[in-house]
């Protein structure tokens, strides 16, 4: 171990916040819900999770995708109605639930991985996700990937710490 810290370590031995507490195995400070066993992949599963209820509140995501399903699922979400229309409403109603689905699932995988490994998630990860939430925010201001740019901003805040106990 380097004679570097992580400043926000430092900042808690000296303050004993009970706001904060110190992972011992990574010498990052993470917030409270992680001392209750919450994770980011808990924040992304939760994510992913208030997704698809949003999905299905909004009559023009839902009333869609119950059409889908009445339609018998399967190769119910083809190109054109048989009027002629564009099917770009079931198209839109299912993706917006696999991508919450997606985010889910994406949440569960790095919950197994901070759990598993006893290390905060990678940069990487981080630098992916806020700037997924950055591109979907510039191009749907009024969306949720604001969550995506904060999350991701945290999750790289967190590897930057652990990153900093083995320099």
């Amino acid at each position: 171990m380097g004679s570097h810290h992580c400043l926000w370590a430092t900042t808690w031995q000296q303050s004993k916040s009970p706001l904060w507490r110190r992972n011992d195995h990574c010498h990052f400070l993470i917030p409270q819900l992680t001392a209750m066993g919450l994770t980011f992949g808990h924040a992304f599963f939760a994510t992913g999770a208030l997704h698809c209820v949003v999905g299905c509140l909004v009559p023009q995501l839902y009333d869609p995708l119950l059409d889908l399903i009445r339609d018998g699922w399967f190769n119910a979400c083809r190109d054109y109605y048989p009027d002629g229309r564009p099917m770009y409403d079931r198209h839109a109603g299912f993706w917006f639930q696999m991508s919450g689905l997606l985010m889910m699932f994406s949440g569960g995988l790095m919950t197994i991985y901070t759990r598993d490994t006893k290390r905060p998630l990678p940069a990487s990860v981080g630098f992916a996700l806020a700037g997924i939430g950055a591109v979907g925010a510039a191009t749907m201001p009024k969306s949720g990937f604001w969550l995506c740019i904060i999350q991701g901003g945290l999750i790289v805040r967190a590897a930057m710490a652990g990153h900093n106990k083995s320099a």
